[in-house]
């Protein structure tokens, strides 16, 4: 049974139907989903080989050009055919969902227009393009719990990023590289931080800043950071306190 979201051509309101992909590609590469209307309306998509359902809506060749270009830009970042991934795929589209502007179960190139297909293009282009903030800039982030978040409705875990140095100019820069405004910096707390979702996480990775993985690892990196900014707002404070005391000369 086709799925009612796919049952319909888009192009000309026909139905669509199986067939055997042989009279789409000339060989058969299992089934595919078509316009009744084929080759008439040029309209088609592939069908997943263990499930059968098809791996988007129909696609006339304006479109399927453009999920093609879309998804040859987009599988580079995190199956590239030489080089070091920039991400693994499952944040590859955490990464695009925030980059685009779509709930992530929405992320599916096969499901997208061919201005959408475009967004991604043009993402993944200026992304790849970006210089890659190096690891010694000394940026971490720790890994995703649950602090309370609610996006659209969900529950969501987060985490924060941080600075290993006084010097915030790294951590702004690379906030800036991942869509973060500077104002966003929490600094109210003991160490200056950006929350990060999920996504904003495997973005921040991808541009150079250094996971915190486990307990032993936020012993030793974080540990020290803290008291680093307890010293410095100690010492700020007493500076503060003495003005305020001091006797006037």
């Amino acid at each position: 049974m086709i799925p009612l979201a796919f049952a319909t051509c888009p192009y000309c309101q026909s139905p669509t139907e199986y067939v055997d992909s042989a009279k789409i590609y000339k060989t058969s590469y299992g089934p595919a989903l078509a316009c009744s209307r084929f080759p008439f309306c040029d309209s088609y998509v592939g069908c997943h080989t263990a499930t059968g359902l098809p791996k988007g809506t129909v696609a006339n060749k304006y479109l399927r050009l453009w999920r093609k270009k879309a998804h040859a830009v987009f599988d580079a970042l995190w199956a590239p055919a030489t080089g070091v991934p920039l991400f693994k795929r499952s944040a590859a589209y955490f990464w695009l969902a925030e980059a685009i502007g779509v709930p992530l179960e929405d992320c599916h190139i096969g499901m997208m227009d061919a201005a959408k297909c475009a967004q991604v293009v043009d993402a993944c282009v200026k992304h790849t393009a970006s210089p890659v903030v190096p690891p010694s800039s000394g940026v971490y982030v720790d890994w995703l719990m649950p602090h309370g978040w609610v996006l659209r409705g969900k529950r969501v875990t987060s985490c924060h990023m941080y600075a290993a140095t006084l010097d915030l100019e790294p951590l702004h820069l690379l906030a800036e590289r991942i869509g973060l405004e500077r104002r966003w910096l929490d600094a109210k707390g003991l160490v200056p931080h950006y929350d990060l979702t999920e996504g904003k996480r495997a973005l921040a990775l991808a541009a150079g800043a250094q996971p915190i993985d486990d307990r032993a690892g936020f012993a030793r990196i974080y540990r020290p950071i803290r008291d680093m900014w307890l010293a410095e707002k100690g010492r700020a404070g007493a500076i503060r306190d003495a003005a305020i005391w001091s006797p006037l000369p």
